[in-house]
């Protein structure tokens, strides 16, 4: 199974976004059925119909793992760092499940298959993304036995 994982916390907006990068992942990997969704969400309410609309549109359902509002204040630390969230639900959704998954910011669009990073991780290579907030600098880098490889702006752009 190859697991998606979405960080939607404090901002409406994001159940939106959330919604169209699942149906963009579904339009653009080949294998859609081998994949799964997981929404860590402090609104489980408005994921419903997100739930209800990819249930209908991919004949699959979505996971959506609600966090308390007590939580995400939390996960934002004294300094009130947005990104420590992505963090934080990372965390979370590993010590949950305890598999691998790759980890979408609501705002990308995918552009090819995902199918090798998966891949990737199955080889227990890591994956990151670097300067992913300006389209023309995004770029991956693949971290394996401390030699680095480029992964260009060919899968993942930032809109």
């Amino acid at each position: 199974m190859k697991t998606i994982v979405y960080c939607a916390i404090h901002k409406r907006t994001l159940v939106n976004e959330v919604l169209y990068s699942i149906l963009n992942v579904a339009e653009v990997c080949c294998d859609i059925e081998n994949y799964r969704f997981v929404v860590i969400t402090d609104m489980p309410e408005e994921f419903k119909l997100v739930a209800s609309i990819v249930k209908m549109r991919l004949g699959m359902p979505i996971i959506i793992e609600p966090i308390s509002k007590a939580i995400t204040e939390n996960w934002l630390g004294p300094y009130r760092y947005v990104y420590r969230l992505r963090i934080k639900a990372l965390q979370y959704y590993y010590s949950k499940y305890q598999e691998n998954a790759l980890f979408i910011a609501a705002n990308m669009i995918v552009l090819q298959d995902l199918s090798v990073l998966f891949e990737w991780m199955d080889e227990g290579r890591r994956i990151m993304y670097q300067q992913g907030l300006l389209l023309h600098e995004l770029s991956v880098h693949i971290i394996h036995k401390q030699k680095i490889k480029r992964w260009t702006s060919r899968y993942v752009k930032s809109f």
